[in-house]
């Protein structure tokens, strides 16, 4: 997240600038934690999208929210997996 950590554990918050975003909660669907689930698909070397080269995955999400404007940041868990497919696809 594109933030500054403060000494409180809370982080500067990107849109109002305020003290009060609260970093890396964790999200749930009812009682199962969320997850980013994504598909990649590279293109053929003219530029069309090849279905040969697609690539799906998914890593679990955690949110920063501020306490003062409310703005949200999602963050993935584990984004080398969401890199690791960009690379299988493309490769």
């Amino acid at each position: 997240m594109t933030t500054t950590q403060s000494t409180s554990g809370a982080q500067v918050c990107p849109r109002c600038k305020r003290r009060r975003l609260v970093p890396s909660l964790s999200l749930y669907a009812g009682d199962k934690p969320v997850r980013l689930f994504f598909v990649l698909q590279a293109a053929d070397p003219s530029g069309q999208p090849d279905p040969a080269r697609r690539v799906m995955g998914s890593s679990p999400l955690v949110a920063g929210v501020c306490g003062a404007c409310g703005h949200v940041e999602l963050e993935a868990q584990e984004p080398d997996k969401v890199w690791a497919a960009l690379v299988q696809a493309e490769g």
